[in-house]
């Protein structure tokens, strides 16, 4: 695969980008996170927090709203 068309998440059927790859990649010195990748990750990881919380709530009142 090319560089101008490889896919920067690298999700296809049987070859997805994992924590352990790039665990790995920032202890061979291959990846070098920066500031603003931690900072996007931390917000991604929030979003993700928040929502599953929220639906949990809304999910605990469906039978009350059905009453």
């Amino acid at each position: 695969m090319s560089e101008s068309n490889a896919s920067a998440t690298r999700i296809t059927p049987g070859n997805a980008l994992r924590p352990e790859d790039i665990a790995l990649e920032v202890r061979t010195g291959l990846a070098k996170p920066t500031e603003d990748v931690a900072e996007y990750a931390l917000r991604l990881g929030d979003d993700a927090l928040i929502l599953a919380q929220r639906l949990g709530h809304w999910i605990s009142r469906g039978p009350e709203l059905e009453e």
